[in-house]
């Protein structure tokens, strides 16, 4: 198999990975059928511009969908910016697998069988109401069953009601700021909401490839290469990866950055894209860093990532292939 051909199997395989992770690090909490709803207190409702009543009745409609379809970054974009800056997509997430799970396992529901017949609206202001759902298709209480608070912010109207769902028990925050004690392969990290994990390193990226798919290394270098994990699980609807991280490969002698970059003439999508998007969930299978580094700086090559809003340092390891 070609080597770009290779590598993009190896992304899709990440993918999953990356998947899997982000799903470890929320919990999902236990409910009868998830039909025990908690309030939260009241919000700021944000803009302070209002919203039209039927607007709501359209957006809780659309939400609980979500959730029976498993469009979960529908459901994620929908909650108010406070629940989705405290929790993340990736508690989110666990969270609506686990109730569906709890809905068909454990209730015996059919999640394609359940509609709306009604939406209630009480104490609209146009800033903010509670809402419940009359759910036809089953006998069993579901969580938006029972009132519900709503806020209009962002020119939406957002579920403010999250209490319910747990934050992640597991702080990845802060990992791997110190150069003399880096991040190692399978080392989990929460960069301001992005999950990142340094998957895989080669030292000699050439060989893995065909002739001709990636520009050679001159005379006395060779081509070092970081395969990271990388998914967004922060609050925006979609954001630019070069705004937040930028890479470079370092050696106790020198920095190589961009301008040390590989290159390949066959692949367009090969190497890391500082232009790339991504929306909550997302991830980033080709976020591969690759660099022309001197045989003689091989050892002790560490990945520097800057988180560029404030100019934070992380360190991953890469003699340890």
């Amino acid at each position: 198999m070609p080597g770009g051909a290779r590598l993009r199997a190896q992304a899709a395989a990440l993918v999953v990975a990356a998947a899997l992770l982000a799903g470890a690090c929320g919990g999902a909490t236990p409910a009868a059928t998830d039909g025990s709803a908690v309030v939260e207190p009241t919000p700021a409702p944000g803009n302070g511009d209002s919203g039209a009543e039927t607007a709501l009745e359209q957006a809780a409609r659309q939400s609980f969908s979500d959730f029976l379809s498993s469009a979960d970054e529908g459901y994620y974009d929908a909650l108010s910016r406070d629940c989705r800056e405290r929790l993340g997509f990736a508690a989110v997430e666990n969270y609506l697998i686990g109730r569906r799970t709890r809905a068909e396992r454990g209730a015996g529901i059919n999640l394609a069988d359940i509609s709306v017949s009604e939406v209630v609206i009480e104490d609209f202001t146009g800033q903010a109401a509670e809402v419940s759902l009359v759910v036809a298709g089953t006998s069993e209480t579901f969580r938006e069953s029972l009132p519900q608070r709503w806020v209009f912010e962002e020119n939406a109207w957002r579920l403010a009601d999250c209490s319910d769902i747990r934050q992640s028990s597991n702080d990845l925050t802060g990992r791997g700021t110190d150069r003399n004690a880096p991040l190692v392969r399978g080392d989990v990290v929460d960069i301001a909401g992005w999950l990142v994990a340094l998957s895989q390193v080669d030292t000699d990226f050439e060989s893995t490839m065909s002739p001709g798919e990636v520009v050679p290394a001159a005379e006395g270098n060779q081509l070092v290469s970081a395969q990271l994990l990388v998914t967004y699980n922060g609050a925006e609807p979609a954001v630019v990866i070069g705004d937040h991280m930028a890479f470079a490969i370092v050696s106790n002698s020198a920095m190589y950055g961009d301008e040390a970059g590989c290159v390949s003439n066959e692949y367009d999508d090969l190497f890391y894209d500082p232009s790339m998007e991504a929306t909550p969930g997302e991830d980033l299978p080709r976020a591969l860093i690759c660099r022309e580094v001197p045989s003689s700086d091989l050892g002790g090559l560490l990945l520097r990532l800057t988180h560029v809003p404030t100019s934070t340092e992380y360190w991953f390891d890469l003699s340890q292939s």
